[in-house]
Parts: C-alpha cells; sequence; structure tokens
C-alpha cells in the first residue's frame, strides 16, 4: 500500500508549516524532497515517524508499520560495539538471539563491515560510522525508511560511495524512501521522484521522475542536464 499524508496541517505558534498538504510516496521507490530550509521536510520526516502529530490531517499507509530513520549523523552508542549497536534497535524485531546475529551478519557483510562487528564507534572512520547506519537502518524490518541529510557531512568522494552503498542495499532489499536533501545532485542520484517544497506554508512546488538506471546517472550525463537546470532554478528562486 502507498504511504500518503492527507490534509495535513501543522503549525508551530502561530507559524504554518502545512496547510491541507497532501502528498502520495509510492511503494517500493526513493522520493527524494528538495527545498529551501525552513520549509517543513523534516518536520514531514518526523510527522511520517510519528515524532510529532500533526494538527489535522492524516498518515496513511503505514498504521502502526515499523519505520526506519537515518539521520545526519550516525548516532551510535558509543559504549557499545558495531554489534551492541545492532543488538539494542534489533532485540525487539528479532528476539531470537541466533537470528538476530544472522541479520546483522548479513547486513555487515553488504556494507563490508564484517571484519568491524566488536569495533566501538570511536575506532572507526566518519563514512565507516555513517556504513553501520546505513546497513542498521536496512536491517530494522521496516516499511518506509526515512533520511534526513545523511550525506550532508561528507566529502565527494565518500559521498557518492556511501550512496553507491545505499543504493546496492536498496536494491537487495526494496522498500519506501523518504529522503530529504538540499542538494540536486544527491536527488538526481538516489530519487526516482524529486518534489521541491515551496516556503511556507509548504506545498509540492514542482515534481520530476527520473526514470533513468542508477548507473547511468553519472554527474555529467547530458540526459539529467534539463531536469538538473530546473532545479538550480527553483532552488535559486529564478522561475515560479
Amino acid at each position: 500500500m502507498t504511504v500518503a499524508v492527507q490534509r495535513l496541517t501543522k503549525s508551530f505558534g502561530t507559524l504554518s508549516v502545512f496547510q491541507d498538504f497532501n502528498l502520495e510516496f509510492p511503494c517500493n521507490q526513493i522520493t527524494c524532497i528538495l527545498g529551501p530550509s525552513g520549509a517543513g521536510k523534516t518536520t514531514l520526516l518526523n510527522i511520517l515517524s510519528g515524532l510529532l502529530v500533526p494538527d489535522s490531517g492524516q498518515v496513511l499507509g503505514l498504521d502502526g508499520e515499523a519505520v526506519s530513520y537515518l539521520f545526519q549523523e550516525p548516532r551510535l552508542l558509543p559504549w557499545k560495539s558495531v554489534r551492541g549497536n545492532f543488538d539494542f534497535v534489533l532485540a525487539t524485531a528479532y528476539p531470537d538471539m541466533e537470528e538476530r546475529t544472522a541479520v546483522v551478519e548479513a547486513y555487515l557483510k553488504l556494507v563490508e563491515l564484517a571484519d568491524f562487528a566488536e569495533y566501538y564507534p570511536a575506532q572507526l572512520s566518519g563514512g565507516m560510522k555513517q556504513r553501520v547506519a546505513i546497513a542498521r537502518a536496512f536491517a530494522y524490518p521496516s516499511k518506509i525508511l526515512l533520511m534526513d541529510e545523511p550525506f550532508k557531512a561528507l566529502d565527494m568522494q565518500l559521498k557518492y560511495s556511501l550512496m553507491a552503498d545505499f543504493i546496492e542495499l536498496w536494491q537487495e532489499d526494496k522498500r519506501t524512501v523518504v529522503c530529504v536533501t538540499h542538494d540536486p545532485e544527491e536527488a538526481l542520484y538516489l530519487g526516482d521522484r524529486i518534489c521541491v517544497f515551496s516556503s511556507l506554508p509548504a506545498r509540492v512546488h514542482k515534481e520530476f521522475s527520473i526514470d533513468l538506471p542508477r548507473e547511468s546517472r553519472k554527474h555529467h550525463d547530458q540526459r539529467l542536464s534539463d531536469i538538473r537546470l530546473k532545479l538550480l532554478n527553483l532552488l535559486l528562486g529564478e522561475t515560479s
């Protein structure tokens, strides 16, 4: 079933973030959300996750289903090993230790960190920590994965390496993804669909579908040039 928000309204005091807002997130597709700072992107993720309650309207298609959330920082517990960080999140979903161990080992292998299961976060590089966080998010049996700029603080080479790791995991274990980003290139690489938010109260200003296979989405690919230019113009406020 498609996840959607319907007639969503949310305000913080006199600040109206959403007013009768509607948006669907197609099943097993990656929807990227771009927009100016303060346009309600993270607020939408928090409503989808249940961390925030809307003033009115509803979230459809989740109905108590599990949700995974990837943040800008890895959010690993420093006093637990890599395996311990997985166990902490997966204990309820996989109460059987043998099954849980198999799940952890499978996902660590997918991100090439199987040899680091007993390492602690302080012993890992920034990129390794984020790979642990990505693998942990997929290991949790959720219907939807929410991403709040998890690649933002990374240099370009590491960013594209981790995005490739993410896509490889997603292709192995597809689920609905909602990814907030400020980077048009990131959206063009990851997204099946890109929604550009307006300023508040938020609405979907423009929407683009990306039907190219991801292995064809090189930075210089001319087929993406038109969409890239439109995205940049929208974000710079040069078109209506």
